[in-house]
């Protein structure tokens, strides 16, 4: 059975609400379509109650505990302060000393000593929590990640308690202000990730820059393999030139020393000539085929060669 409160008006913020049916009791802070579930009950009749928080803070019990005459004084905001006092019930003591006169002494002593270990141990950890104020801090510490509500709650944490760790400090020694001290520990934090970033970039890709090395000299050995190739051509094209130009002046000068010269002997000259400069362009085209082909073959494939289909 569940009961939905759907709407207040008029109600305070902080307020809670309270219903009880029969025996049972459900309670808390006001919010829109809050369910409070109930088991499956006859009662004609069920009981609201409606508080307001007034304020709130933690007090420790170790006082409390080990003396039985002190009383706490608790002050809230608003002027509100409460006076709290622990007491033992002697129902609980004198059935404890019932038991232990009951029992045997061999089995009475070593519970009674367990017992008083734990009491002791619980008390030292209370003690020392709140001497050091440790729930204070991780409540206050909860209250603000609730608020921000970051990415890394982990980072968020670490650097609120690191500034607390620096308020305590200023306080004792009075050096800088508490925005001073997060700013150098968020300056760490980013210095901390920045080298890391650096080794993990230094240590990485250093495959990936012997590799590139050795293509380059590969790369590197194929030019200068083009360029003597280049060399020897232009030597021999130089030298091919050299003769043609030694043989042309011999032709040239046969007309002017023979004076029988013919007509028919220039004709033979000029088609010589032309012969000549043929295959000079043929050895200069084939030369340049062959640089290309080089070139082609010293470049890697960037893609896929393109198969032929065989013909049936």
């Amino acid at each position: 059975m569940d009961i939905v409160v759907t709407e207040a008006d008029g109600l305070p913020e902080g307020s809670y609400v309270s219903i009880r049916i029969g025996d049972t009791r459900r309670q808390g802070p006001y919010r829109e379509n809050e369910t409070f579930r109930f088991a499956p009950s006859q009662h004609a009749t069920m009981k609201v109650d409606l508080f307001q928080y007034l304020g709130g803070t933690t007090v420790g019990m170790y006082k409390l505990k080990s003396d039985e005459g002190h009383v706490e004084r608790v002050s809230l905001p608003g002027g509100v302060s409460v006076s709290c006092k622990c007491l033992w019930e002697q129902s609980v003591v004198e059935a404890e000393r019932n038991s232990k006169k009951t029992n045997d002494e061999s089995s009475s002593e070593p519970r009674s000593k367990l017992r008083q270990s734990r009491h002791a141990a619980t008390l030292a950890a209370t003690k020392y929590l709140d001497d050091n104020a440790v729930q204070s801090t991780l409540q206050s510490m909860v209250r603000c990640l609730l608020d921000a509500q970051p990415k890394d709650a982990l980072n968020f944490m670490a650097m609120h308690i690191s500034a607390l760790v620096q308020e305590k400090r200023i306080a004792e020694g009075g050096a800088c202000t508490i925005d001073d001290a997060i700013d150098v520990t968020r300056r760490e934090d980013v210095t901390t990730s920045t080298s890391r970033q650096q080794e993990q970039k230094t240590t990485m890709p250093s495959d990936i820059q012997v590799d590139q090395k050795e293509k380059g000299a590969s790369t590197d050995e194929v030019e200068q393999e083009s360029a003597s190739k280049e060399e020897e051509t232009t030597a021999k094209e130089e030298e091919t030139t050299a003769k043609g130009e030694q043989a042309s002046p011999k032709d040239e000068e046969s007309p002017t020393t023979a004076t029988d010269a013919s007509p028919a002997a220039s004709l033979l000259s000029s088609g010589e000539r032309h012969k000549r400069s043929r295959k000079r362009a043929m050895k200069r085209k084939k030369s340049r085929a062959r640089r290309r082909s080089s070139n082609k073959r010293s470049k890697p494939m960037l893609t896929r060669p393109k198969t032929r289909k065989k013909r049936k």
